[in-house]
């Protein structure tokens, strides 16, 4: 009852300590599991001390009950850690680490690699072709996802697990002795490499749910384990080529020969070779028996697994042929609803601009003007003194002084150029007159400014001039702008000029806006009709190609299911029954029926008999077949022993389609002497084995001959074997593709 009674009198205090104890715990926890002793003492003496504060309330003395527990606590620890570090049956330290501490590197290294395989795979997710594939599919994309874990993961390629993370430690101290730091930027941009930039928020939250893990903690295995990969790229030994390796490859790239060959064949001499007994072909049997053949064509008698199929084919060029073309309005209709894959696209012809633009420098002359300056001189009748003027001021002297014939010019120009020449207008305005009126003047005291600015330079003998221009002037605003050259165009009064800028140029903007805009530009129909006809023509032959293989499938698959029935049933029916049926299918679909013989997977795919060798899934025009099924792993691959079991592939060259299934199989086996075939193939590798030699010395003769001679000019007169009645020689000459 009493210390029931203490621990309801003293709850606040007690739940405080807990408290404090647990965050203590929380915050030591990774350090403890890390190895770290320097923490004992402290720990110890905050408990203890915690827990003697607690006891020391009852009786007033909290402080000194505190430091007493506090110093028992370090006391204690210090103890722990001075004799309790290690044991008697403890293994010897490794590279400096306890066994405790190995352990601990381990679970770190497996963590690591573990959060980056979660990540990995919640950023890539399996393809629904893959799903959809059964259990062989999804069986081939894990095996695809290992293979990318095992490029991405932490290991330094040593076999013993416990050696590898020893070595990642050793390279972390290397780390920091080089400097090396990777921060919280390094790994975050390491996490989004592994994970394409495609894990969510969401997706790394449930990767912390699932290890039951802090940010911090994954960062801080990440890091270490980042820093030691780095350390090792530092460090490692790069397998550097050497001048003469890298002149070699280069030679094997660069130069290049032309090469007279010719072939000895093995079979030429066989025929001379006397017929074996039967113990010799028994001995060579059983030397050979469990050996597969050999590319050096040393001989083998093990036989492979062998199949014979059965299968449909679709022929591209027969149903081609029976298709409905399209018509002329199927064809135009296919072009105006898919205009957008017909645009032009080929540049347009750049040609100069003469009209000036915005941004250009309107002091520069431009067209006629920048054209024909000389014109300009030679035409000018002036009689004016030789007066020093500023530059900017000689256009207008040039301006006020020319006779009326450039205005006779100026009436021969088109009258479709009237924006080239108010453009052009523009920019000599801007040039003679810099300092340009306020919009808010009169056009009266406009005149006079202007008058006084071209009356002020002039003679005496030029003052008549000016007042017939102010006549002329008078008269003008009331006209309509015509088309005038730059001669005349200071006549005119500035707040006129001003206003025809504020007018003109918004126009003259959005006209260049609209030019820049490029326009769509289709190619004609009559370019692309052939094309368009082909193409839909096309796709109705692969539509109905489609269409007949998976009919014929359908019913193939209710077939295949007479096979696997008891025979005693009446479903039961055999192989033979069900292929005379498949003919007659075949026959109904306007399809190809076709039996192979027993091949290989090796003879099946070098088989210009059966196309089918070369076949693979079908797959959209737009999948990469690279990853596409073939028949021959289909028909051979680990795991497939079933028969009757239809499947569909597709030729990619030729566009063909097989609806096909195994009728029989032969696993792979030793075979005996006496087995179907095999005296034939002892017989027919034997005699090759013993003419080999002679092919060889015929050959070594031969090369001899032509030493320092055009093999050309020496296999002309010589045979294979050397006998008359031998075949001629050939002489094979291959050149470098210029």
């Amino acid at each position: 009852m009493d210390s029931l009674d203490f621990f309801r009198r003293n709850l606040k205090p007690i739940m405080a300590a807990l408290t404090l104890m647990a965050m203590i715990t929380f915050v030591f926890d990774d350090s403890l599991r890390a190895g770290n002793t320097t923490l004992i003492p402290v720990i110890l003496a905050i408990l203890f001390g915690g827990g003697a504060f607690v006891w020391g309330t009852r009786r007033g003395k909290q402080n000194e009950y505190l430091a007493m527990g506090a110093l028992v606590g370090a006391v204690l620890g210090l103890i722990v850690i001075v004799f309790g570090g290690s044991s008697p049956h403890e293994k010897p330290a490794v590279a400096g680490l306890a066994p405790h501490e190995i352990a601990n590197l381990k679970n770190r290294r497996e963590t690591a690699n573990r959060i980056v395989g979660i990540i990995y795979r919640k950023s890539h997710p399996m393809p629904e072709q893959f799903a959809k594939a059964g259990a062989f599919g999804q069986q081939f994309y894990q095996m695809q996802m290992q293979r990318a874990l095992e490029q991405i993961q932490f290991t330094f390629g040593n076999e013993d697990f416990e050696k590898d993370v020893i070595f990642g430690d050793l390279l972390r101290r290397e780390a920091a002795r080089l400097g090396i730091i990777v921060n919280d930027d390094a790994v975050s941009d390491f996490i989004k490499m592994i994970s394409d930039q495609k894990l969510t928020t969401q997706d790394f939250r449930e990767v912390k749910e699932e290890l039951h893990v802090g940010d911090h903690y994954i960062y801080e295995l990440l890091r270490e384990e980042m820093a030691a990969r780095m350390a090792a790229e530092m460090t490692f030994p790069r397998s550097t080529a050497t001048p003469q390796q890298r002149w070699q490859d280069f030679r094997k790239v660069n130069v290049k020969h032309a090469i007279e060959a010719t072939s000895i064949p093995v079979e030429a001499f066989a025929k001379s070779i006397p017929d074996p007994s039967d113990s010799d072909l028994r001995a060579f049997f059983k030397v050979h028996a469990e050996k597969y053949p050999s590319a050096k064509g040393e001989p083998g008698f093990r036989q492979p697994a062998r199949a014979r199929l059965a299968y449909l084919e679709a022929d591209f060029e027969t149903i081609e042929a029976k298709v409905t073309p399209p018509t002329d309005d199927e064809v135009a209709k296919y072009y105006e609803d898919n205009k957008e894959f017909f645009i032009d696209r080929t540049p347009p012809k750049t040609e100069k601009k003469e009209d000036a633009t915005e941004g250009d420098d309107p002091k520069k002359p431009e067209g006629d003007e920048a054209k024909k300056p000389d014109e300009k001189k030679d035409t000018e009748k002036s009689d004016k003194p030789d007066v020093k003027k500023p530059e900017e001021k000689k256009e207008d002297k040039k301006d006020g002084d020319k006779p009326a014939e450039p205005e006779k010019e100026k009436s021969e120009k088109p009258a479709d150029e009237p924006k080239k020449e108010a453009d052009k207008k523009l920019d000599s305005e801007g040039a003679a007159c810099d300092d340009k009126p306020e919009e808010t003047k009169k056009p009266d005291e406009t005149k006079k400014d202007e008058s006084k600015k071209k009356e002020e330079p002039k003679a005496d003998a030029e003052k008549a001039k000016p007042k017939e221009d102010d006549k002329s002037d008078d008269k003008k605003p009331d006209e309509k702008p015509k088309a005038e050259s730059t001669d005349s165009k200071d006549d005119k009064p500035a707040a006129d000029k001003d206003k025809k800028d504020e007018t003109e140029k918004p126009k003259d903007e959005s006209e260049e806006k609209t030019e820049k805009k490029p326009e769509l530009k289709y190619k004609p129909f009559e370019d692309v009709k052939e094309k368009i006809h082909e193409d839909l023509v096309r796709v109705r032959t692969l539509e109905e190609m489609k269409k007949r293989v998976e009919s014929v499938v359908a019913k193939m698959r209710r077939l295949g299911s007479y096979t696997i029935a008891d025979k005693t049933s009446k479903s039961y029916k055999s192989p033979e029954d069900v292929a005379s049926e498949l003919k007659e299918l075949a026959k109904s679909s306007d399809l190809k029926y076709v039996e192979t013989s027993w091949l290989s997977a090796e003879e099946l795919s070098k088989s210009e008999e059966f196309t089918i060798g070369s076949a693979t899934d079908p797959l959209d025009e737009t999948t990469n077949r690279q990853g596409a099924t073939s028949v021959i792993q289909h028909v051979f691959g680990r795991g497939n022993d079933s028969t009757h079991t239809p499947e569909v592939a597709e030729d990619p060259g030729t566009k063909n389609r097989f609806a096909y299934w195994v009728v029989e199989r032969k696993e792979a086996h030793v075979p005996k002497f006496e087995d179907d075939g095999i005296k034939e193939q002892v017989t027919k590798a034997w005699r090759l084995a013993q003419a080999a030699p002679k092919a060889e010395a015929r050959a070594k003769a031969i090369a001899k001959l032509a030493d320092g001679k055009k093999l050309t000019e020496v296999v002309a007169a010589e045979t294979v074997t050397g006998d008359k009645n031998s075949r001629t020689l050939r002489c094979r000459e291959c050149r470098p593709p210029v």
